[in-house]
C-alpha cells in the first residue's frame, strides 16, 4: 500500500466509522425510555431553569443576574447553558440531551483525530485512536446520560488539541481565540480547569529554562488564562458561601478523619488503579502493550506527548488534593485522550519500524479493536433490540470487561418503553386524582426512580408536581430525618418494598424511616391509592392524604 493510499484509506475509514457510530448512538437514544437519575436528573432541571431564565431575559434587573449566576452553586454554568439552549429547541425531552451529546461526540472525534495527526501519525493510526475512544465502555455510558462528565471530556479534548498546536510563536489572534476555548473547556465542570493548569505550569517552566521569559511570551500566557480566570470567578464569587459550606460538609466524609497527606495518597492510589475501570481491562492491555513498544522501539516519538502527559498528571494530583468527594473513575475520564494518542502513536511506530515485534503489536491492536467493537454491540443492543442469549452476553463481558460502566449502568441496552418501573402509572394516578396541589414525598431512592428523576418526569408530562424526600445523600450512606410537622405537608407518599437504593447511614436514620413508614401505612392520615409490581420483585405503594 502506498503512503498516499494509506492516508486516503484512513480518512475514508474515519469518516465512515464516525457516521455509522453516530447513527448507532441516536438509535440507542431513541430506543431508550429510562429516566435520568440523581445527578443527571438534577442537571436536566438546572438546564430547564436556565432555559426559563433565557425565555424571560431581564438584563437590567439585579435580581435576574443574581438568580442567573446561582442556579447551581456546585457547577459553573457552561454546560447547563448548552443543555438549556437545546431545551429551548427540543423542549425538556431526552432529545434535547441527545442533541448536545451528539455535538460533544463530533467535538471529541475531531479533537482526537486532529490531535493524533498533530503528533505525527498517519490517518489510519489516527483512526485507531477514534475507535479506541468510541468503544471505551465508560465513555459510551456517560454519553447516554445528561451527566457533565462526557461534555467535560469533549470540551477538554478540544482544549488539549488546541494547546498542542500552540507555541510561543503563535500570533496574538490565535492566542485570543485559544483563550476563549480554554474559558469554555475550563468551566465544563468544577475541576475542569485543573486539567488545563498543567499546560501553564509546563510553559512557565519552559520559558524560564530556555531563558525566554520576556514580556511578550509571558503576556501571551497571561492572555491565554485571563478569560478562564474570569469565567471561574463568575462562578466562584456569587456562590462562595454555598461552596464553602459544601466543602466543610463533604471534606470530612471524603478524608475519613485522615491527614491531608494520607487522604491525598489514598485518592491518588484510587485514581491510579482505576484505569481498567475507565477503559476496560481489554483496552488497558492495548495501551500497556503500545506504551511498552514505544519505550522499547521508538521512545523518541513520545516527545510530542510530554506536555499533555504532564498536564494530565498535574490534573490527577490536584484533583486528588482537593479531596472533597470520593474518587470515582468518571472524574478522571479526560485521561482517555492521552491514552488514545498513545495507541495511535504506537500503531504508527509499529507500521514505520516494520519489525517482528511491531507486526505482533499491529496484530494485537487489530484483534483487541475487533473484540472491543463486539463488546460495544453486545453491551449496547443485546438482548434488546437484538435478540441474544444473556449468558453469551455475560460471557463476552466477563472475558473482555467493561469496568466502571457496569456500576453506572448495569444493563447497558436501552430501557424498553413498557413502564416497567411504574413512572407512567405514578404520574397518571396523581393526575387523575385532580387535587388542587400535588406534593409527593419519595421514601426510596433508586437508579430507576429517584426524586430528581420524578421531577424530570413531571416536567416532561407538564404535570405540576412538587417532589421531595427526607433522604439526604452523604458519602457514607443516606441520612433520613424529619420533623413531625413536616409530614402532613405532603399529600402523596411513594413507598417501596425491597431494595431502597443507597443504604441508610446509621440506626438513627433506619429508625426514623421505620417510624414514618408506620405513620403512612397505619396512622390513618393517609390511605392507599394504588400499588404497582416492579421488575426486581418489589412493589410500589402510593398513598394519598385521607382528608
Amino acid at each position: 500500500m502506498t503512503p498516499r493510499s494509506f492516508r486516503s484509506t484512513g480518512h475514508i475509514a474515519t469518516v465512515a466509522f464516525c457516521v455509522i457510530y453516530l447513527i448507532l448512538y441516536l438509535t440507542w437514544r431513541c430506543l431508550d425510555h429510562s429516566l435520568p437519575s440523581w445527578d443527571a436528573a438534577n442537571h436536566v432541571l438546572d438546564a430547564h431553569h436556565y432555559s426559563e431564565l433565557i425565555k424571560h431575559f431581564r438584563p437590567f434587573r439585579q435580581d435576574f443576574w443574581k438568580e442567573f449566576l446561582t442556579v447551581s452553586f456546585n457547577y459553573p454554568m457552561t454546560q447547563h447553558l448548552l443543555f438549556a439552549v437545546s431545551q429551548l429547541a427540543f423542549g425538556p425531552s431526552k432529545y434535547a440531551d441527545a442533541a448536545v451529546n451528539l455535538i460533544y461526540w463530533l467535538i471529541l472525534f475531531a479533537s482526537v483525530y486532529g490531535g493524533a495527526i498533530k503528533i505525527g501519525v498517519g490517518r489510519f493510526a489516527a483512526f485507531f485512536a477514534i475507535v479506541f475512544i468510541a468503544v471505551c465502555p465508560l465513555v459510551v455510558v456517560l454519553s447516554r446520560q445528561p451527566l457533565l462528565d462526557f461534555g467535560n471530556l469533549a470540551l477538554l479534548s478540544a482544549a488539549f488539541y488546541c494547546m498542542m498546536g500552540t507555541t510561543r510563536h503563535s500570533t496574538w489572534r490565535e492566542i485570543v481565540l485559544l483563550a476563549l476555548i480554554l474559558a469554555i473547556a475550563g468551566t465544563a465542570k468544577q475541576t475542569s480547569f485543573l486539567w488545563l493548569a498543567g499546560f501553564f505550569v509546563w510553559r512557565l517552566i519552559a520559558l524560564v529554562f530556555r531563558k525566554q521569559f520576556d514580556a511578550n511570551n509571558f503576556g501571551k500566557l497571561f492572555i491565554m488564562g485571563l478569560p478562564l480566570a474570569g469565567a471561574l470567578l463568575l462562578w466562584l464569587l456569587p456562590n462562595s458561601d454555598s461552596l464553602i459550606s459544601w466543602k466543610n460538609y463533604y471534606y470530612p466524609q471524603a478524608a475519613k478523619g485522615n491527614t491531608f497527606i494520607i487522604t491525598l495518597a489514598e485518592h491518588l492510589w484510587s485514581y491510579a488503579t482505576s484505569w481498567p475501570a475507565i477503559i476496560s481491562p481489554l483496552l488497558l492491555l492495548l495501551v500497556v502493550a503500545g506504551f511498552g513498544y514505544l519505550v522499547w522501539a521508538a521512545r523518541q516519538r513520545l516527545k510530542p506527548l510530554y506536555e499533555l502527559a504532564f498536564a494530565s498528571a498535574f490534573g490527577l494530583v490536584t484533583l486528588s488534593a482537593l479531596s472533597v468527594n470520593r474518587p470515582e473513575p468518571r472524574y478522571e475520564i479526560p485521561i482517555v485522550y492521552l491514552l488514545a494518542l498513545v495507541v495511535a502513536m504506537s500503531y504508527q511506530a509499529a507500521v514505520d519500524k516494520d519489525d517482528r515485534l511491531g507486526k505482533a503489536f499491529i496484530a494485537i491492536a487489530k484483534l483487541v479493536t475487533c473484540l472491543a467493537i463486539v463488546q460495544y454491540f453486545v453491551f449496547s443492543f443485546v438482548p434488546y433490540p437484538i435478540p441474544g442469549s444473556p449468558a453469551i452476553a455475560k460471557f463476552i463481558e466477563a472475558v473482555i470487561g467493561r469496568g466502571e460502566a457496569e456500576r453506572l449502568d448495569p444493563a447497558g441496552y436501552p430501557t424498553r418503553g413498557n413502564d416497567a418501573w411504574g413512572v407512567d402509572w405514578l404520574m397518571t394516578s396523581i393526575k387523575n386524582a385532580d387535587l388542587p396541589l400535588n406534593r409527593l414525598n419519595v421514601m426510596s431512592s433508586t437508579k430507576e426512580v429517584s426524586v430528581h428523576g420524578l421531577e424530570v418526569a413531571a416536567l416532561r408530562r407538564k404535570l405540576t408536581l412538587e417532589v421531595s424526600t427526607f433522604r439526604r445523600f452523604t458519602l457514607h450512606g443516606d441520612v433520613f430525618e424529619y420533623n413531625a410537622d413536616q409530614v402532613p405537608y405532603y399529600n402523596w407518599y411513594l413507598l417501596k418494598t425491597g431494595e431502597q437504593g443507597n443504604a441508610l447511614a446509621d440506626k438513627v436514620s433506619a429508625d426514623a424511616y421505620q417510624r414514618l413508614e408506620n405513620i403512612i401505612r397505619t396512622g390513618g392520615q393517609y390511605k392507599l391509592s394504588g400499588s404497582r409490581a416492579l421488575p426486581d420483585g418489589s412493589r410500589y405503594d402510593l398513598f394519598v392524604t385521607a382528608k
